[in-house]
Formats: C-alpha cells, structure tokens, sequence
C-alpha cells in the first residue's frame, strides 16, 4: 500500500533547492561527509542499522539524544519514520526523508526552501534546528548555492539581515537550562511569566554560556552539560554564584542593594542621631550581644565537654557573627571609598 507522505517527501527530495537547504542544516549540525549519517551527539559513530535511542528521551536516557547527520532526538525521529512508515532505520536516505518530512509537514517551511527563500526557512525552522541562526544568512547564502541551490535573495553582504530581538534568543534556551537548573525557576515562574520577563532570562543564558568551558554558543554549552554529570554540577555551582544572577535570585537584590540603600541612607542624614537610627546599625548593634549570650550560656558545659568542641563551637559561631558583620560593613565601606575615588576633582 501506497504511503502518500512517503511519495510526497521523495518527490519533494529530489528538488535542487531542498538537497541544497539539507546540507545548509548539516553545516551547522554535523559536517558534509558520509560519517555525519552515524553521528551520536558528543562526536562517537554509531555503527547499527537503528537510532540509537529510537523513542526515548533526554531525560530517561540521561544525556541529549540527538543523532544523524541532522541530529535527531530519539523522539523526533520516532514521529518522523513513523508517518513515512520507515520503522526505525537510519539509512543515509531514510535520514534525508525524515528531515524533509520534518521541514514540510511539522514546520511548514517547503515554500520557503523551494522559494529559496532563506531568511524566512530559517525563521520557520529555527525552532528544530537551533544552530540555523547561529550560521547567520551569509554562511548560509554561501552553503545553500555551493551544493546547487538557487536563492530569491540578494547577498547578505548587500542586504541587511533582520536579526531577530535579543531578548528572544535566550528563551529558546531557557527550558533547558532551568530543566538543569531547577533552583532558577522562582525567577521565572511557570507558563506565560516564563516567557515574558525576557532581560532575566539573558542574565541566566549568558551566565551559562561563561560557566562552560570552550562553548562556542548557548546550543554547544546545553549540550556540553547535558553529556557531561561532572560539568552539569560544576556549571549549576557557577551559575549561582554569578552576582548577576545573584541580583535576580536574591530577595531585593541582596546585600549588594542593602549596602547601596544603607550607603544611600547615611549619605542623606542630616541629624545625628538619623545615624544611629539607620537598620543596618541598629541590626548589628542587636546581633553583637548574641555572641556573649552564646559564651555565657556555654559555660556551665566547660566542665563536660573538652575544651577543643568548646573552641571550635563558639569560634564557629563567632565567626559567622562577626564575619557577616565586618562583611558588610568593610563592603560598604569600599563601595564609598571606591565611589568618593572617581568623583572628578572640584
């Protein structure tokens, strides 16, 4: 029996323009040799006649998925060979049939290739390939003519491309890195709230990008930390400790929008006692005492307990009081200087 998807995407395969957007998405997803076909994500070859990981996803398999020479994910090519009824094969030609069914019925973007429109291809498949936008219109220009495509647009050189907004590029990678990330999430919600606060979400993807060592771009340091456990925790621990997502993390900002309000504060009294007066003094003034009742109330276990635990204890304790203490108040302390230093001369 006759597979009217099959026949159309082998119709629409033997097309100049659509063999030539082919190579376009394995410029930026593989390479242009044969080993692309059995490439698993991470750079091994797989030598079976099957996906690797046909039906299965990131999360159960621990690690990204992808495979072919246009990268699937275990689950997309499921869908794909499901509708062409291919079965699980990863033939160079079943590959090159589950892109084109991927570009022409899930993403809609036949017109455009055959059109050789290519701004608005990438537009439309952006989405299952992150790496098109990252390849820019001028690389691609140059991919899709050299393996025989024919494009409706002026070269890139002449025409300005119209990039999409900044503030759009990280939402494609947000998902995944609070999915890594999980503690990010009261950032940004759920559902809508998670789309719309678009600057927080640059914070954290640029944040990410830095964390990972030799990442060419957002998709590369995703899928570098998704292969890797070892970096997954080393990347989540340099991730909160960035003081730009700090800033979003922490309630009002954190100590750094405390040390600017009390500095903001003393910086306006105009009586005395406005000083005395001021949270952040009367806060240490009442924490100090702390310390002396915790000594005295260790004093009737001198005794019972050898003199080492008693030390390391109210040395502990010390520690953390007077170091959050002198913490802040030496912060702020070098935040005025610093400021009073590149004021200009009167």
């Amino acid at each position: 029996m006759s597979n009217a998807a099959l026949d159309r995407c082998t119709a629409l395969l033997g097309g100049a323009n659509m063999r030539a957007w082919l190579r376009v998405i394995r410029e930026g997803e593989t390479n242009q040799t044969e080993d692309a076909y059995r490439m698993i994500y991470g750079g091994g070859l797989m030598d079976g006649p099957n996906h690797p990981w046909y039906g299965r996803t990131t999360t159960e398999v621990g690690h990204s998925t992808a495979f072919g020479a246009y990268q699937f994910l275990g689950t997309s090519y499921e869908e794909a060979t499901t509708a062409l009824g291919l079965g699980d094969d990863t033939s160079p030609v079943n590959q090159d049939l589950c892109a084109v069914w991927t570009i022409d019925v899930k993403r809609h973007a036949t017109a455009a290739v055959q059109d050789g429109n290519l701004s608005l291809a990438i537009d439309k498949l952006k989405t299952e390939w992150v790496s098109l936008p990252t390849l820019g219109l001028r690389r691609v220009q140059q991919v899709f003519t050299d393996y025989g495509g024919t494009s409706s647009e002026q070269p890139a050189a002449e025409v300005p491309v119209q990039q999409p907004e900044k503030p759009m590029a990280p939402l494609l990678f947000l998902p995944a890195i609070l999915e890594m990330i999980p503690s990010l999430m009261g950032i940004f919600g759920k559902g809508e709230r998670a789309q719309q606060n678009a600057q927080a979400a640059q914070i954290v993807v640029d944040a990410f990008k830095r964390a990972v060592p030799g990442a060419t771009n957002e998709q590369d340091a995703i899928q570098k930390v998704q292969a890797d456990p070892a970096l997954k925790a080393q990347v989540k621990a340099a991730v909160m400790a960035d003081p730009n997502v700090l800033g979003l993390v922490e309630v009002g900002g954190g100590i750094v929008a405390a040390r600017t309000a009390n500095l903001a504060l003393v910086t306006g009294a105009q009586k005395w006692w406005q000083l005395v007066l001021n949270p952040v003094f009367l806060v240490t003034m009442l924490t100090l005492p702390l310390v002396y009742m915790f000594a005295w109330g260790l004093m009737p276990f001198l005794s019972k307990v050898s003199s080492d635990v008693i030390s390391q204890t109210m040395g502990t304790i010390i520690g953390l009081v007077l170091g959050s203490v002198m913490g802040f108040w030496m912060g702020q302390t070098y935040t005025n200087n610093q400021r009073r230093s590149s004021d200009p001369p009167a």
